[in-house]
Parts: C-alpha cells; sequence; structure tokens
C-alpha cells in the first residue's frame, strides 16, 4: 500500500504554513494549518527571559533568525547575557567573531541559572504530536 500523500511546510518569518495534500481526497479536505515560526516563538521566549532579568543559553540548530536575531539583541542591550552553541549562533549572524565582540558567548554548555531555548525551525514530533488526536499521521515524503 503506497502513501500517496505530501507534506508541504512554508516557514517564513512570522508564520509556519503546513498542508497535508492527499492524491485521493478533494483539495478542499487537505489539512492546513497555519502556525507560529520557530523563530517567532524563539524570539517571545527570549524576550521573556529579557522581562525576567535572566540570562539565556541558545542551544540546537541553524534556522531563521529574524525574530529570533532582534531579540537576541535587545537582550545584550538589556545589560543580560546570552550564551550560544556555535551552531545557534548561526541563526544570530554567521560571522562568529562579531557575535564574540557584541557579547554573546559561545560555548557548548548551559551555565546554571540560564534559560534554555532550543532553535530548530522544524519539529516534525510536535507536528504530529498536534495532529494524532486528529487521527492525522505524517506522511513519507514531506516537501
Amino acid at each position: 500500500m503506497s502513501d500517496d500523500r505530501i507534506l508541504a511546510i512554508d516557514i517564513g518569518a512570522g508564520t509556519m504554513d503546513v498542508l497535508l495534500y492527499d492524491l485521493a481526497e478533494p483539495m478542499e479536505n487537505a489539512v492546513q494549518l497555519v502556525l507560529p515560526s520557530a523563530t517567532a516563538i524563539a524570539g517571545k521566549r527570549i524576550a521573556a527571559a529579557r522581562e525576567a532579568g535572566r540570562d539565556v543559553f541558545l542551544h540546537g540548530n541553524l534556522m531563521g533568525g529574524y525574530h529570533t536575531t532582534n531579540a537576541v539583541w535587545r537582550h545584550l542591550e538589556a545589560g543580560l547575557r546570552v550564551y550560544a552553541t556555535e551552531r545557534a549562533a548561526g541563526t544570530v549572524h554567521d560571522d562568529l567573531d562579531l557575535l564574540r565582540s557584541r557579547g554573546i558567548v559561545i560555548t557548548d554548555n548551559a551555565p546554571d541559572g540560564v534559560v534554555a531555548i532550543e532553535l530548530r525551525d522544524l519539529d516534525l514530533d510536535r507536528l504530529a504530536g498536534a495532529l494524532a488526536p486528529y487521527d492525522v499521521t505524517l506522511p513519507p515524503t514531506i516537501a
């Protein structure tokens, strides 16, 4: 039995648009979601840490950075510390020397007491978990 479904995802600065297209169903029956983008979520988490007066540690993957980058700069301007793994720091800028000169500490380990924020554009496990209560599973084809 073949799975003729396609999961199409468009990740933008503000939203992640999801379409689960099934060749066996009319297009109007396709599962569609508009969710906050990962960079918007990370930006809000950094802002919440800033409002609480807490330092942050960014880890995970390189991703689109718009909201995340702006939140990092505001965090530093507020006099708070930003720690990041090398990979996650690339979300803010690809020049690590520039990041260090702006105050970001590149490290593999989170210091005690910081708010850890994972960076990743797409979390398929989370998406699958959101769809599961509706008896919708993710297909093998993702675009």
